[in-house]
């Protein structure tokens, strides 16, 4: 194609899709997968307190460009894997995925991701326990392993619909506690949960079903904890110890 650096790319990135659901195969490599589809119980527009089942689909990568030619084999796989926010549906498939032995080592694969995590997939991640008391155990946190992408720049965090189905709500099923939490308690805590190992990731998104002033907190939060990260001798204005405790100084009869 004789276009542009910068427009070639784009041609390219629309044939090919941006969406990619990488998965791993059985012989321990990954590939950028088949996209997801998943059923997905939600509320009739009909009427509000019934549910049917629909399909979301989020379409995988259109494989058919990589026939084109050598050299637009050679582009697209590149912007599959280096381009492309990599999207994961749940801690144990980012797990699995990203600590694959034979995982992509020509590109830096990991600079973009997507957590599209339920409530019960992000405390599990993250080692929260609901008992009914919460518990924070450090030992079962998977968070590290969002620490330890060094080539990670761009964390888009999706929250849920909470209407959309029982079994995504953060504690669903747990006696002796309300059945639905408050969602915006929910992802608040769940930031609060999340930020030692997002800190230093110099851009971070929330995304999905997130009230206007818990997004603008995050963001202030997380960019002035990055721009000042080097300088110890400040508060950051977020003291995440207090927080933690506020949090899991929570009795059950008022979750």
């Amino acid at each position: 194609m004789d276009l542009p650096p910068e427009l070639r790319c784009w041609v390219l990135e629309h044939v090919l899709g941006t969406t990619i659901w990488p998965e791993r195969l059985y012989d321990n490599s990954v590939v950028l997968g088949s996209g997801l589809q998943a059923p997905l119980p939600s509320r009739s527009e009909l009427h509000p307190f019934s549910y049917h089942i629909a399909t979301t689909t989020s379409p995988g990568p259109n494989y058919a460009i990589f026939r084109v030619s050598r050299t637009i084999h050679a582009e697209a796989l590149q912007l599959g894997w280096q381009v492309c926010r990599k999207h994961f549906k749940s801690g144990i498939d980012f797990e699995h995925v990203t600590q694959c032995p034979n995982a992509p080592t020509t590109w830096n694969w990991l600079t973009r991701i997507q957590l599209a995590f339920n409530g019960p997939s992000f405390f599990n991640f993250l080692g929260i326990q609901v008992m009914p008391s919460i518990v924070f155990n450090h030992g079962r946190s998977k968070g590290p392993l969002l620490q330890g992408i060094s080539t990670l720049k761009d964390l888009e965090l999706e929250f849920h619909d909470p209407y959309a189905r029982d079994d995504d709500q953060a504690w669903y099923g747990v006696p002796g506690i309300r059945k639905f939490p408050c969602h915006k308690t929910y992802v608040d805590w769940t930031m609060t949960f999340l930020f030692p190992f997002i800190k230093g990731i110099p851009k971070v998104r929330l995304s999905g079903h997130v009230k206007t002033d818990i997004k603008q907190k995050w963001t202030q939060i997380l960019e002035t904890e990055y721009r000042e990260r080097n300088e110890d001798w400040r508060t950051h204005g977020f003291n995440w110890d207090n927080a933690m405790n506020s949090i899991l100084r929570i009795s059950p009869a008022n979750l």
